[in-house]
């Protein structure tokens, strides 16, 4: 962090301690009136009328029947939703072991389930519609590649008909997709395919199965309806709009909606007969006969557009949803309609600040931020706590909006910061702070008293016992972070043995050791090792340090010699290797590790002593099992070299804390202890490490699968992958995964119990140090730099340093 910054907020923070903020009005400006009810135990209850609320109202289908799920219908334009609206009611394809039609009214209320539909294996996609032949549609791959065929079959999976060859035209057939996509519009059926070597072709597939086209669009169509004149309205993914007219097999493009600030902030725009419909972070806005008419308020509702995959649009401005929690783990279709009452109990409110959790760009698409979780979990505790509502003051997406409502979307950073500043001086304080890693200010308000100790909360919430001890320095603990990711060296036992203290002088006896040709690491992991350096070099309770000793000149010296020496065989950096689950990317990541065949490798041949491992999400650790049973040693999570045994070092996500001068501080509190329950830990925090152990025990305890892909550089400087290895675990816990699905798999290995209990108390049960102060590090980092370019002896960069650190920790 700059200096000026760091200043700036020192002087702002004696500004606002001590401050209460007024209360603020909701961030949509809707008008708020109160009304008295009665309770179901006969008390009185206040509540205030909103306007603009929704409710989730679940669609549920007979026992034994599986809806497939439509998460990302129409949210990610994805034409492969297996649902349809049509003559004013809804068609699911479901399965109980054989595909059928599942038939609902627009309600979500189940009339009936059509006979067992199951056409040809090879039946790549499905759609229903209730033509006067009650007909499902699927298309089949040519087995030749040239093309592909559109199949009619009704209700009971009698075959009707099938198209002519829809031809693939593709120079390089493989390079395109073989299958097509399906829009069902009325009786017709609308088909397009993407090529990538020759754009977008279109074709219009009538309800006989005549072939009209192809046509060339700007991209795939989505989604399309007929007007009342009887040409068709087609959108393609890139919002672009065309008209078809049937009579003249003619298509142009058009344009069908006006530009204005609500559509220039969507998310996700999608269309309807009666209008067009934009959701963006605040709600639903429709664009419906030349007005804008604000429909559904998110915060109002208690959800987030993040949850919520817009499949279509149903009369009534209700609409067809999936709908996805990612605290409770709930997947499910539902009605997202409006709330006939429009009431909700008056609570306590809960002010909340988020600042630094999404980067600079629209917070509608910042998904794998932690900008998405404070909103859902902010929706979540207001839908299930009785007696606290959080009013969140989301700055990262605040500073998106210049003073004359136009809308940014990139370099907001300063505007963000901005705009936090201003209300610190203002007096405005808060009862929840979540701060995300793109904000670097907390070690400054922390410093001047703004925040609350947490040490009961995180007694109470049974952390890592790690994680505890990493935060605690001897004094408050004034924020506790929802998830960490986790960075350690790896080992077998035959280097150093587990239990064993990992020491700089262990460190040191090792080097010594090494036969000609090998290594110690396979990458230079000097960062990681600076950051444990930093606690184990200063006290900052006491206000001493002890940089210029002989131990630390003895690491800086090591570190040089280390950089110089190590064979540039394991220094490649654009070959790297991932162990990585079937959901996500990275989630342990071995660089510069040869994994081909048997995973012979340099470590199995003993030329590196040690891996470094990113470790992101505990389900990927057993993938150690399967590495080190090819490799036919015992491994050793061992940290990095320290003063008192080796530490795994911790980078915090998202930071939590409760404002020291709060009002509700036990309402406060009651948020963080959801944050940190069992439940959530388990569902929310399953993407990153957890910070409760029950949820690490629970997530290693699950069946996972796995790949392994090999990131190769191009002549263009450019990334492809190859996927060379495929394996599936099966947890103790777990009813092993059925034999068909294995089939795509190299290997199958149980996580037997005492083989995971080993895991879990491998990271559970380590050393775990944080970054430690960035000033200091700055400090250590810029002196380091000089003795490596030779400006500097050690010794006297390590004096320089010492004075430095020594004058900075005593101001």
């Amino acid at each position: 962090m700059k200096w000026s910054r760091l200043i700036l907020l020192m002087l702002l923070v004696l500004t606002v301690c001590g401050c209460t903020a007024e209360k603020q009005s909701s961030p949509s400006g809707n008008p708020v009136k109160s009304t008295v009810g009665t309770s179901e135990t006969g008390e009185t209850v206040l509540y205030e009328e909103c306007e603009y609320v929704y409710t989730m109202n679940k669609i549920k289908a007979p026992d034994g029947i599986y809806i497939r799920n439509m998460s990302s219908a129409m949210q990610g334009h994805d034409v492969n939703n297996q649902a349809i609206y049509a003559d004013n009611k809804l068609y699911f394809m479901v399965s109980d072991g054989r595909y059928k039609i599942m038939i609902l009214d627009t309600d979500g209320n189940f009339l009936s389930l059509a006979p067992e539909f199951s056409p040809e294996t090879n039946a790549t996609q499905f759609r229903a519609v209730n033509t006067e032949n009650r007909t499902c549609v699927t298309t089949l791959t040519a087995e030749d590649d040239s093309g592909y065929y559109l199949m009619m079959y009704d209700f009971d999976g009698n075959f009707i008909r099938q198209s002519d060859l829809i031809p693939i035209y593709s120079e390089n057939p493989s390079s395109a997709n073989p299958n097509g996509e399906i829009v069902m519009i009325d009786e017709t059926t609308y088909l397009t395919y993407f090529g990538f070597d020759v754009g977008v072709r279109f074709y219009v597939v009538d309800a006989s199965l005549g072939l009209h086209g192809p046509f060339e669009l700007s991209d795939k169509v989505y989604t399309g309806y007929r007007r009342d004149d009887g040409k068709i309205v087609l959108v393609c993914t890139d919002e672009t709009t065309y008209l078809y007219d049937p009579q003249t097999d003619e298509i142009e493009e058009i344009i069908l909606y006006e530009e204005t600030n609500a559509y220039r902030r969507a998310d996700t725009v999608f269309f309807a007969e009666d209008g067009v419909y934009l959701v963006d972070y605040e709600g639903i806005t429709v664009q419906r006969n030349g007005e804008e008419i604000f429909l559904c308020d998110f915060e109002k509702s208690y959800f987030t557009s993040d949850q919520i995959g817009f499949i279509d649009a149903l009369p009534g401005d209700r609409f067809l949803v999936w709908y996805t929690d990612a605290f409770t783990g709930e997947d499910y279709p539902a009605i997202f309609a409006p709330d006939e009452d429009g009431v909700r109990p008056m609570k306590t409110v809960l002010r909340a600040a988020s600042i630094g959790n999404t980067i600079s760009k629209s917070p509608n698409t910042a998904e794998m931020d932690d900008n998405r979780r404070v909103r859902e979990s902010v929706a979540y505790f207001n839908r299930t706590n009785d007696e606290y509502l959080i009013e969140l003051t989301d700055y990262d997406y605040l500073a998106h909006y210049k003073e004359d409502g136009t809308y940014l979307y990139t370099g907001t950073e300063g505007r963000r910061d901005q705009l936090f500043t201003q209300d610190l001086l203002n007096g405005v304080t808060y009862d929840i702070y979540l701060f995300g890693e793109y904000y670097d200010g907390f070690d400054a308000l922390n410093e001047k008293g703004l925040f609350a100790d947490l040490s009961s909360v995180a007694d109470k919430a049974k952390l890592i016992a790690c994680v505890r001890d990493a935060l605690d320095g001897g004094g408050e603990i004034t924020a506790i972070p929802f998830t960490v990711q986790l960075s350690t060296l790896i080992t077998t036992t035959e280097t150093l043995a587990v239990g064993e203290a990992f020491t700089y002088e262990k460190l040191y006896e090792i080097m010594d050791g090494l036969g000609e040709g090998e290594s110690l690491f396979e990458s230079f992991v000097r960062d990681e090792m600076l950051d444990i350096a930093l606690y184990d070099f200063v006290d900052t309770e006491n206000k001493t340090c002890s940089y210029d000793s002989n131990e630390f000149i003895r690491l800086m010296t090591f570190m040089q010699e280390f950089k110089n020496s190590v064979p540039e065989t394991y220094l490649v950096e654009t070959d790297n290797r991932y162990f990585t689950n079937a959901y996500g990317i990275g989630s342990i990541q071995v660089d510069n590790l040869s994994m081909y065949g048997d995973i012979i490798t340099p470590f199995a041949e003993g030329q590196i002593k040690f891996l470094q491992m990113k470790i992101t999400e505990p389900k990927t650790l057993p993938m150690l099992y399967y590495l080190f049973d090819k490799i036919d040693k015992d491994y050793n999570i061992c940290g990095y070299p320290s003063a008192d045994g080796g530490s795994i070092h911790m980078e915090t996500g998202m930071l939590m804390s409760v404002g020291k001068n709060s009002e509700h501080l036990a309402g406060a509190q009651t948020y963080l202890s959801m944050m940190l329950s069992e439940t959530v830990q388990t569902v929310a925090a399953e993407t990153d490490f957890p910070v409760i152990r029950a949820a690490v025990e629970n997530i290693i305890g699950w069946g996972h699968q796995y790949y392994i892909e090999r990131r190769i550089t191009n002549s263009y400087s450019q990334y492809k992958w190859d996927s060379e290895l495929y394996v599936s675990f099966a947890a103790y816990a777990v009813t092993p995964l059925p034999a068909k699905f294995l089939l795509n798999y190299s290997a199958d290995i149980m996580v037997l119990k005492p083989e995971h209990d080993a895991l879990v108390s491998y990271v559970c049960d380590s050393k775990m140090r944080g970054a430690g102060d960035t000033v200091i590090r700055g400090i250590i980092e810029e002196e380091l730099s000089y003795a490596e370019s030779g400006v500097r002896s050690v010794d006297e960069a390590a004096k320089i340093i010492q004075s430095r650190v020594f004058i900075y920790i005593n101001e």
